[in-house]
């Protein structure tokens, strides 16, 4: 019998239900970046619609994308999984120059500096999405709903399919 089967013979009904939520749902960082694009998205043509300067909005948004990104390096280089959080976890005494002067502990600020984490992932989504808006929306085109979901729906498509075409389906299936 299949894994699946397995699975919800032995285990609890509700327990199945919370493990096929979670599976749906694992990607949380997934979503909660496509929910924050499409609010930013929407936000800026609001702003737009509101101001009717575009390029005002576009410069914003991509200073604003700039900061995330640069906060988003700082955090991965420096935080936890960083440098600060090295020195902290090896276990040595704190108050020892050598905790601190390591060169294993040195090498990760630059591993981590480098990392692409949901932070970083907002920070790109918001200088390509502002220029993305700018094109779209200058000289009206914040009225122009469906020609802009349609240009939105082509980039889609044209990122996603070399991607896509590297899947090997058969594989998967098995």
């Amino acid at each position: 019998m299949d894994r699946f089967g397995t699975i919800f013979q032995e285990a609890n009904f509700l327990f199945g239900i919370w493990a096929i939520f979670c599976g749906f749902f694992g990607g949380w960082a997934g979503y909660f970046l496509l929910v924050s694009s499409i609010v930013n998205s929407l936000a800026s043509v609001k702003k737009v619609r509101k101001s009717g300067n575009a390029e005002k909005v576009l410069a914003k948004q991509v200073l604003t994308g700039i900061g995330v990104l640069i906060a988003g390096r700082l955090t991965e280089a420096f935080g936890y999984y960083g440098y600060f959080g090295r020195v902290f976890r090896s276990g040595k005494s704190l108050f020892s120059i050598d905790t601190w002067t390591e060169p294993q502990s040195y090498s990760f600020i630059w591993r981590r500096f480098f990392m692409v984490e949901a932070l970083q992932i907002i920070g790109w989504s918001m200088i390509i999405n502002a220029i993305i808006q700018f094109f779209l929306i200058k000289n009206g085109g914040a009225e122009k709903t469906v020609r802009n979901l349609m240009i939105y729906a082509s980039l889609v498509v044209l990122v996603a399919t070399p991607f896509i075409s590297r899947l090997n389906f058969k594989e998967m299936l098995k």
